[in-house]
């Protein structure tokens, strides 16, 4: 590792954290990623990078159960 000076320090280089990565450098960030194996290969390569919009919302809030259904048609 150099001794370059970062901003934000991410620990996880999955999907959600390569993606809040790309989002602080595009807005002018100094981002510096740890990952202890190869990135995308943890809990990202389990579930395969996806984001279940079904899981977005509190189950309590009222429809959610009605949409959650839904989206998996």
């Amino acid at each position: 590792m150099n001794s370059s000076r970062s901003d934000i320090l991410i620990l996880g280089g999955g999907v959600i954290g390569l993606s809040c990565a790309l989002h602080l450098l595009k807005g002018g960030a100094r981002v510096r990623v740890l990952e202890q194996g190869t990135p995308g290969c943890g809990s990202s390569h389990g579930n395969c990078g996806t984001i279940t919009p079904s899981h977005a919302a509190p189950l309590c809030m009222p429809g959610t159960l009605g949409v959650a259904l839904r989206s998996m048609l």
